[in-house]
């Protein structure tokens, strides 16, 4: 299985060069989220085909990361695809200059160092061979269930807001964002505890 984390972690480094390589071409780095959160989920998702721990462990977790994994990058992806430069890579490239593609170099080799450590909980779970007792999965798939259709909902309310242009420069308080000035976040935090 270790074998498993070197391939993963080369591999994600390859696509992270690339994204890099794609930057320097076009002048926009936010592909690197992107990279991110599909990185995560298909790293996650070798991990989970290639172990041999118990079966029904590593088929719910294949389900809820994968989910969460096509649902975020796609999401990010819509939100970036054919759109400037997202304004933090922008002020970052302003500011740095002429060092701005080493600097994305290093950047992107960090967005896949953070996908390789996002997905070692499903490196754990493909090597358990127990089975998870029954209440104890139910849990975890009904708070992974939760977490992912409330991040969904709020990236969706988050949208909706923004895509008003009577909203700009004000901030969303309707839904769940009238409770959290982050629900998104809450409910991703909460699906990496399910």
């Amino acid at each position: 299985m270790n074998n498993a984390l070197l391939a993963s972690a080369l591999g994600l480094s390859l696509v992270c060069v690339l994204g890099w390589w794609r930057q320097c071409r076009t002048g926009n780095a936010g592909h690197a989220d992107v990279i991110w959160a599909f990185g995560t989920g298909a790293a996650s998702l070798f991990y989970l085909l290639v172990g041999d721990g118990h079966v029904l462990n590593r088929l719910l977790a294949v389900l809820l990361i994968g989910v969460w994994s096509l649902r975020l990058g796609w999401y990010i992806y819509q939100r970036l695809h054919g759109k400037p430069e997202d304004s933090r890579y922008r002020a970052m490239r302003e500011a740095l200059g002429a060092r701005i593609n080493l600097f994305h170099f290093f950047f992107f080799q960090a967005q896949g160092l953070l996908a390789w450590l996002f997905a070692l909980p499903a490196w754990v779970i493909a090597q358990h061979s127990a089975v998870v007792s029954v209440p104890a999965m139910i849990a975890g798939v009904l708070v992974g269930v939760l977490a992912l259709v409330g991040e969904s909902l709020a990236d969706r309310q988050l949208q909706a807001f923004r895509s008003n242009p009577a909203n700009q420069g004000t901030t969303c308080r309707r839904g769940l964002w009238r409770y959290s000035r982050h629900p998104n976040y809450f409910f991703e935090w909460l699906h990496w505890f399910s």
